[in-house]
């Protein structure tokens, strides 16, 4: 028997390696990379054996399955999510088939469609319309992911898809380790009902206060260490609220504007930096970035000699192409992006000509590119021509 025992367990060790791979995280495209300086916290609870099973969730048992897995809507259009999300749910079905399964295949659903059956447990794997999904990531600090179990329904959570990917391979692992056979050579997987494990991803943005506003939340990686958060239906007292978390929680503010019926407030903190605005459609985006040194305050050492404006340029292409420019009340520009066609840049100085103090001395500041994608980086080649020849 238990030469049997071991020889199953080995072979689902062997297909949970193949599918997460040796570093325990599911596999997805060469483009996804895994978050890396991950630590793993000691906070899985072990089963209390003297409560017997009421304290437990019981997956699969006697050859029957007894869970389903829910994800939120849309995992078609995102290639690398829907990767992560089939590779975990199939090594959810092999682990249900080891001692046969005599209920049927769990499902793989969409949240907002899920019809609940009593006695099935439901898995929700990633952030989805059903409450304790969203209550996870809510009390999840902005570095963090992991699986838990809230109103005995097992949630599996991350902000971004890589954190998703690393908490669904370390479930993965953690089924694994828990499974044992019956007599009868059946699989048996249960967890305890307060089982939670943390994965601390160690980012600067950690110790950044949780966005627990608005109706619905999206979450994101954007790069370098950050993420975006935007909030839907948002008052001005959900952002003058967040804006004291921030400071409750060190944060120091940097600047602060209101322009019309959006405003937008910087807060910094040791090299973390978090940019808040609320949008006058109701809409609050927070930004949580590390490692950047924040621009140097103007220090008003400076002659006015003209008004400030904002000037958008460009005639566009289907939507492309369009950039812009500030005038600085001392006379310089900030241009931002450079248009589709390297015509435009003709079209940039000549526009920049007219509103400078003199047209014959223009100074661009700051020429920031957003990316370098041809429809924003056209005018910088075309003026750059321009301003050599005259």
């Amino acid at each position: 028997m238990k030469k049997r025992f071991f020889g199953s367990l080995a072979l689902i060790m062997s297909v949970i390696l193949l599918i997460t791979g040796c570093d325990a995280g599911l596999n997805t495209p060469e483009t996804s990379e895994e978050p890396t300086n991950s630590e793993i916290s000691d906070t899985t609870v072990t089963e209390d054996s003297s409560d017997g099973e009421q304290n437990l969730i019981t997956l699969c048992k006697d050859g029957n399955s007894y869970f389903d897995v829910l994800h939120k809507m849309g995992v078609a259009e995102n290639s690398v999510r829907d990767t992560v999300y089939s590779d975990f749910y199939q090594s959810m079905v092999f682990l249900a088939s080891m001692g046969g399964i005599g209920n049927g295949i769990p499902s793989l659903e969409t949240a907002d469609f899920y019809t609940p059956t009593e006695g099935r447990t439901v898995i929700l794997l990633g952030e989805c319309s059903i409450e304790e999904s969203k209550q996870a990531l809510r009390e999840a600090a902005m570095d963090e992911c992991g699986y838990r179990v809230i109103n005995d329904k097992i949630v599996i959570y991350g902000h971004t898809v890589e954190e998703i990917q690393k908490a669904a391979g370390e479930f993965v692992i953690y089924l694994n380790s828990v499974a044992r056979l019956d007599d009868a050579g059946k699989v048996i997987v249960q967890i305890p009902r307060d089982v939670h494990k943390l994965i601390d991803n160690d980012l600067a943005v950690a110790e950044i206060p949780a966005v627990d506003v608005g109706d619905e939340r999206l979450l994101c990686d954007d790069g370098d260490n950050g993420r975006l958060i935007v909030a839907n239906n948002c008052s001005m007292e959900d952002y003058t609220g967040y804006r004291e978390k921030l400071e409750q929680a060190s944060f120091e503010l940097y600047a602060e504007n209101t322009i019309k019926d959006n405003h937008y407030a910087t807060y910094v903190k040791g090299d973390a930096i978090v940019n808040v605005w609320l949008e006058c459609d109701g809409y609050m985006r927070v930004t949580a970035n590390s490692g950047y040194d924040v621009l140097p305050k103007e220090d008003g050492n400076y002659q006015t000699i003209s008004e400030t404006g904002l000037t958008m340029v460009g005639d566009s292409v289907d939507g492309y192409g369009l950039f812009m420019f500030f005038r600085l009340a001392d006379g310089r520009f900030v241009v931002i992006d450079g248009g589709m066609e390297t015509a435009m840049g003709e079209k940039l100085y000549n526009e920049l000509r007219k509103q400078a103090h003199d047209p014959d001395n223009i100074v661009i500041a700051c020429w920031i590119f957003t990316h370098s994608h041809h429809d924003h980086i056209g005018a910088i080649r075309g003026m750059s021509t321009d301003i050599a020849n005259n």
